[in-house]
């Protein structure tokens, strides 16, 4: 293994990279990376022109024996150079980019490579760059406190971080249970970053958000924030349902349990209302009062709702049997219907198997409907169909309160658990063992998804 600068006419993109499958030649290869998230490829190409390669990053190569070598790592950004500086090898679509974009030809004639003997001695550097976190010997992603710390956002998850980063910044280092239910309610943030992101939550327990910072308000010690703060956490790692917390109403119920006064329940958990009636007066603040980063209280599948509310019943998260409380509407094709009932049929913690295949299933039929009705695109990935259909089926409110970010930031972050990769280990993995909590938080992420495909096959068939 030796390292060194290589021009790059000498450089091959991989014929059998995994990201496509083997083709015939280069311009095959080429072809494929351009047709697998084209988007992304002009994102890369555009930021490699402006910012240059990431200096960090080399090319993983092989010698084939004629002066030339196979990129076995590093064909994305090949393919983006290539792109930009052989502008003729360029699809049709791409040759207007290739022509705005101002490229400086001599800093891409060499790139830094580090060259292997064969494609088998790769095997294992591709193996950790490329396959997850490994038990930490792959490439461990940041989760959402180190990106707070890092680059601090005023949206749902970052609020939800900037919460767990003031809680584990005021742990004691031996208080392992308590990491651990941390790192717990991390990695399912939604619901956390909900709740302490809503408006009418933040007095009671008193605490507030400055810049992208949580500081408890006057009067509110440290101590008795950490303590409402934490015991929200526990609560959550141990299995409190999701669905206790979906609306304004009952998060400010729990928000006033923890806080200790007479309006929270026996039980400690916010009740369920008994009144139908009730439900529209749950729902947002008055329009001008909320501040833009608190437009986030979309509340997901509406279906489930129209079940009758006295028949509804509090549940924790270990007693939620079913990932969906009601069957998709007729809008969508039979097959796709009943595989919706099935869905509710199941219990997600007796067959938890089952259930990660047909809802993987569903999200990719409901997709693929769509994709049929609306004439997108084929080419590409779930992921790009996912996100072809989501921009099409928004609703300019939808944009504003941005009800799809979630998704949206699940599909960019291969290490999520909502990003279709991880949906093919449902079906794929022999080794993968789906969580009934994993399962039931994406399908509470997809539930508006489920509902604007339905819309949009109801109101323009």
């Amino acid at each position: 293994m030796k390292r060194d600068d290589i021009p790059i006419d000498k450089l091959l993109l991989d014929a059998e990279n995994p990201r496509h499958g083997e083709v015939e030649n280069q311009d095959a290869a080429l072809e494929r990376l351009v047709a697998v998230r084209p988007q992304h490829l002009r994102n890369l190409a555009e930021d490699i022109a402006e910012n240059g390669l990431h200096p960090g990053l080399g090319f993983l190569v092989y010698a084939t024996g004629d002066g030339h070598f196979v990129v076995l790592d590093g064909n994305r950004r090949l393919a983006a150079i290539k792109l930009l500086t052989q502008p003729e090898c360029a699809p049709a679509s791409w040759r207007p980019l290739t022509t705005e974009i101002k490229v400086d030809l001599a800093s891409f004639e060499k790139l830094p490579c580090t060259i292997l003997d064969s494609r088998e001695e790769g095997k294992p550097w591709l193996e950790r760059m490329h396959t997850g976190q490994r038990d930490g010997t792959g490439v461990v992603q940041w989760p959402p406190i180190a990106q707070h710390r890092f680059s601090p956002r005023n949206d749902q998850r970052g609020r939800g971080a900037a919460a767990l980063a003031w809680l584990s910044s005021r742990t004691a280092t031996d208080a392992i249970e308590i990491h651990e239910a941390i790192e717990t309610v991390e990695h399912e943030i939604t619901t956390f970053g909900r709740f302490v992101q809503t408006k009418d939550v933040r007095p009671i327990l008193g605490y507030d958000f400055k810049k992208s910072d949580l500081v408890p308000t006057a009067g509110t010690s440290d101590a008795v924030l950490y303590g409402r703060l934490i015991a929200a956490v526990k609560d959550l790692a141990g299995g409190k349902d999701v669905n206790d917390l979906r609306s304004i109403q009952q998060r400010v119920a729990y928000a006033h349990h923890l806080a200790g006064s007479d309006d929270a329940t026996d039980e400690g958990e916010p009740e369920t209302q008994e009144d139908p009636s009730e439900e529209a007066s749950e729902s947002e603040e008055p329009e001008g009062e909320q501040p833009a980063d608190d437009n986030q209280e979309q509340e997901s599948h509406r279906g489930s709702q129209e079940q009758s509310e006295p028949t509804r019943r509090k549940r924790t998260r270990r007693q939620q049997a079913n990932v969906l409380e009601a069957p998709l509407p007729d809008a969508y094709k039979p097959r796709i219907v009943r595989i919706s009932e099935e869905l509710c049929d199941l219990n997600v913690h007796e067959k938890p198997n089952a259930v990660a295949v047909l809802l993987r299933l569903l999200i990719e039929m409901t997709t693929e409907q769509c994709r049929r009705h609306e004439n997108l695109q084929k080419k590409g990935s779930l992921n790009d169909h996912i996100e072809r259909v989501i921009e099409r089926v928004q609703t300019p409110q939808d944009q504003q309160d941005k009800v799809f970010h979630g998704v949206k930031v699940s599909l960019q972050s291969p290490d999520d658990r909502d990003h279709t990769k991880n949906f093919n280990q449902h079906v794929h993995n022999v080794d993968y063992l789906p969580a009934p909590t994993d399962l039931i938080n994406t399908a509470h992420n997809y539930g508006i998804y489920f509902d604007r495909i339905a819309l949009r096959l109801a109101t323009s068939s």
